[in-house]
């Protein structure tokens, strides 16, 4: 009877496919996923979810979000936390969708996601570092 350790030898193969999608691709469908989530939010204000449209005082203020992090924030180097908004909100959206969808916020996009893994990486990295004690 034929054994299978030592017969056969183990090879190495992509369990992940690659999606065949650069970064920039990557990040800017998740945009645009999460702007027709937050169309979906306008359309039923009961749905569920984080809005990116906030009242402050008397004013509507847009807050989009990427990775968890203010696109406003970010554009702006930390010295604003939103912006105003077009004539309506769902205007303000299709401007973000056509402005995203054109690939104009790619850099931004990307540098926001590669942030993002580092910050994941770095919580296992320490979170594996306790588990060994």
């Amino acid at each position: 009877m034929a054994k299978f350790i030592g017969t056969v030898k183990p090879i190495s193969v992509k369990l992940m496919p690659a999606s065949g999608k650069s970064i920039e691709e990557r990040c800017r469908l998740t945009m645009l996923k999460n702007i027709r989530g937050q169309l979906a939010r306008l359309k039923n204000p009961k749905a569920k979810g984080r809005r990116w449209f906030k009242t402050i005082s008397d004013r509507v203020v847009f807050i989009p979000r990427y990775a968890n992090e203010s696109l406003a924030t970010h554009l702006s180097r930390g010295k604003a936390n939103a912006f105003p908004i077009m004539k309506t909100p769902l205007k303000t959206l299709k401007a973000l969708q056509s402005d995203v969808a054109g690939g104009e916020l790619d850099t931004v996009l990307v540098e926001i996601a590669r942030n993002r893994g580092r910050a994941i990486a770095g919580k296992r990295r320490r979170k594996a570092g306790r588990a060994k004690t």
